[in-house]
């Protein structure tokens, strides 16, 4: 396709102009429509280094509410995702209808780059390309709006451009040894590129090729072409898709009546014997705690060679595979390692009723890192009390823990080692990491007897397992299980101590003192506002090259500008690091897990940005004062909110809370003006105005979260509102303070 596109004719600037302002106004209509008519819309920017597709991206979403889109860059794939589909990464990118999401590069990038070095061709890149055309035509059905823009420079172009962004420091590090390889051999990519634009160019998923020789003309082009497309879209949502014929080779099954049932017969007395078999005490134990919805996680460390995964796969035996869980914590990915400590374990939670079996986990994690002197003895420290309120909270929520330690000696650790070697079917089995811990043991014998006598007074002791003969090692952690399990099923559910506050808090006013007469004008606000985005988006710059991370949290009175505020933060980012994320109810999925799960789940990476649209307080405010949550459950989260925010602040996060303030005229007059304006009026629901009437409540429920969770690392800050110009630059100027102290 490239090989015989030829661009259109640029305009004028003054045309280009004029059209811009239309396009850009026509976006922002059609974002509320297809918001409406919960379209989601997937935009893949594909093209050569350095031809704007960041700088596009940023462009267009400027025009959109940042609650309803989210930008993903897909850089090369961790060696995590490589052992998944090669599909299985921009599944996960799939936005929910009404949404979008906008990926800086793709499954084009990387099956080109695939092309290009010598890993896929022939049948491979056959099958490649038949997958991902299933991919989008599959989108395409359940009706997904797919834009695809290829961004086309020449080599002379995209040369220059790549040495102005090497001329400057803080620009340097965006261009990668691959833009560089890319320009060195322009043909050939080009042939690469064109072959593949032409094989995945369809009908339902056309590819655009945007001329990205001047900026302003490649966002025209891009905004002009989503305008179209959202327009036909929404005029075609009611049609039906084609229904494809079967290409698959099916194999014959017989049709049930046809199986042969004679002659099968069993007598009671070996019927009763294998039945007996079967309803093992730990099955019916397992059935008895999914009813009573009670979440269960069972950890396994120990020496390596111990026989911890030969033990386990004896245990999930009698269990229903349909509810439980099984995770071999392993070195933590790249991914990983630019998130907090507990983030993966947090992510592992399983929903009320099943079971998570862990193999290793962070007694293996914190142990290694400091035996391998990957960490100090403060950070060491510091994660054991992470463990420790990790491993409180989850009691506290209704969780069973169960810690079990392999033990065994260090010859008879040697001994299996050897055995595997020798084997090279099993030989693999055995890492480096392995045979350190046999060469040092005594070392890591010490180290592993201080951390489990650190959890001897708490709800979750550590079991030792002699697992110098497997059967016995399977007959009495058996035992332990089923007693521990046994245990929580009398005990049944329990009310949690409320801890004593360990934070030093920062004083705050009541909400009735606040000042709410504060004023800006709309010249002086335009002036601010362009002065603040300039200087946000050189330090957001900085934030990425020195990792960073900053949470921004927002809460506040419906209608009290948390959106609009957002999106003058958002407006001066790079979409490709950060995101937003709008809290609305739990799902179920959400609701059967800890509450703070769906917020660890969602941190950003060092060197991004997560934009909280209400957050983890709703625990105690809307949860609180709707009789969603036990009083107990919100009394005592005060306390494990500030503990989730230190755990936060020692990772490194910046973390910035604001509560958007207004007074009861302000919302009243702005719920009327939603209700009198169209495209507004999907802002306003019977909820806020149930909320509204219980205004006296929440505000002395707010007074109290602001109280009792401002503090000296995370403290709140109240933004006047009833001006929205005042508190969108306030909200600014305290975001780059914040930053900046952070980055001294």
């Amino acid at each position: 396709m490239l090989t015989t596109w030829t661009p259109a004719h640029m305009p004028e600037k003054e045309e280009i102009k004029i059209r811009l302002q239309t396009a850009r106004s026509q976006l922002y209509d059609f974002q509320m429509k297809i918001k409406e008519h919960k379209i989601p819309v997937i935009v893949l920017f594909e093209g050569w280094g350095s031809s704007g597709k960041g700088s596009t991206i940023g462009k267009v979403i400027k025009n959109i509410d940042p609650r309803f889109f989210k930008v993903a860059t897909m850089s090369a794939p961790t060696a995590e995702e490589l052992r998944y589909p090669f599909l299985y990464r921009y599944f996960k990118q799939i936005p929910e209808a009404g949404k979008f999401t906008f990926l800086d590069s793709g499954w084009m990038e990387q099956t080109c780059k695939d092309c290009l070095s010598g890993e896929i061709e022939g049948e491979g890149y056959t099958q490649r390309i038949d997958s991902i055309r299933r991919f989008e035509r599959q989108l395409t059905d359940n009706g997904y709006l797919m834009l695809k823009f290829f961004m086309q420079i020449d080599r002379d172009e995209q040369k220059r451009r790549e040495k102005l962004l090497l001329d400057h420091k803080d620009t340097r590090w965006r261009v990668s040894d691959f833009d560089k390889w890319q320009n060195e051999h322009y043909k050939k990519c080009a042939k690469i590129f064109s072959q593949y634009l032409s094989d995945t160019n369809a009908s339902s998923a056309p590819w655009y090729i945007i001329d990205a020789s001047d900026r302003k003309w490649a966002e025209l082009q891009v905004l002009e072409t989503m305008v179209s497309n959202i327009e036909v879209a929404m005029q075609n949502q009611a049609h039906s898709v084609p229904i494809l014929q079967n290409v698959f080779p099916l194999e014959q099954i017989p049709r049930l009546s046809d199986i042969d049932l004679r002659d099968k017969t069993m007598d009671d007395e070996e019927y009763r014997g294998e039945l007996k078999q079967l309803q093992s005490k730990l099955g019916e134990l397992h059935n008895k705690l999914y009813r009573r919805r009670i979440p269960v996680i069972i950890t396994y460390e120990g020496w390596d060679a111990a026989g911890k995964g030969s033990v386990l796969g004896k245990v999930i035996k009698d269990l229903d595979p349909r509810f439980f869980d099984v995770r071999t914590m392993d070195k933590p990915s790249e991914e990983e390692l630019r998130r907090p400590f507990l983030y993966k374990y947090f992510a592992q939670l399983p929903e009320a009723g099943k079971f998570m079996f862990l193999e290793g986990g962070w007694m293996d994690e914190l142990n290694s890192q400091l035996l391998h002197g990957k960490i100090s003895e403060d950070e060491y420290e510091r994660g054991i009390r992470s463990v420790e309120c990790f491993e409180r909270q989850l009691a506290d929520n209704g969780y069973l823990l169960v810690k079990f330690f392999f033990h065994i000696t260090k010859k008879e650790q040697r001994r299996r080692m050897d055995r595997l070697l020798e084997d090279k079917n099993t030989s693999w089995r055995v890492s480096d990491k392995d045979k350190w811990q046999n060469k040092n043991y005594d070392k890591c014998c010490r180290q592993f007897d201080y951390f489990m006598q650190r959890f001897e007074d708490s709800r979750s002791p550590w079991n030792i397992i002699d697992a110098k003969h497997h059967k016995w090692a399977q007959l009495e952690l058996m035992s332990v299980l089923l007693e521990k399990l046994d245990e929580s099923l009398e005990a049944g559910v329990q009310e949690a101590a409320i801890p004593e506050n360990r934070f030093r808090l920062r004083s705050m006013p009541m909400l009735s003192e606040v000042e709410l007469n504060q004023d800006m004008d709309v010249m002086e606000y335009r002036k601010q506002l362009a002065k603040c985005q300039k200087k946000l988006a050189k330090l957001h710059n900085e934030l990425y090259r020195k990792k960073v991370p900053v949470i921004i949290a927002y809460e506040g009175w419906d209608a009290a500008g948390k959106g609009g505020n957002i999106k003058r933060i958002a407006g001066a980012l790079d979409p490709r690091g950060y995101d937003v994320h709008p809290i609305a109810s739990p799902e179920p999925h959400e609701k059967s897990r800890h509450y703070l799960w769906r917020f660890w789940t969602r941190l950003p990476k060092t060197g991004h940005i997560a934009i909280f649209d209400r957050t983890w307080y709703g625990r105690v405010m809307v949860e609180r004062l709707e009789g969603f949550c036990s009083q107990n459950d919100w009394q005592r989260a005060y306390n494990e909110i500030n503990e989730f925010e230190r755990e936060l602040k020692d990772w490194g996060a910046v973390i910035i809370k604001f509560w958007v303030q207004i007074d009861k005229e302000t919302q009243l007059a702005r719920f009327k003006d939603r209700e009198n304006t169209p495209e507004k009026r999907w802002k306003i629901t019977d909820e806020d105005w149930r909320n509204r009437e219980k205004w006296d409540q929440y505000e002395d429920a707010v007074n109290e979260m602001l109280h009792r969770t401002s503090t000296d690392f995370a403290p709140w800050y109240i933004l006047e509102s009833n001006n929205k110009y005042y508190a969108r630059i306030k909200a600014l100027k305290i975001v780059i303070r914040e930053i900046e102290k952070a980055l001294e």
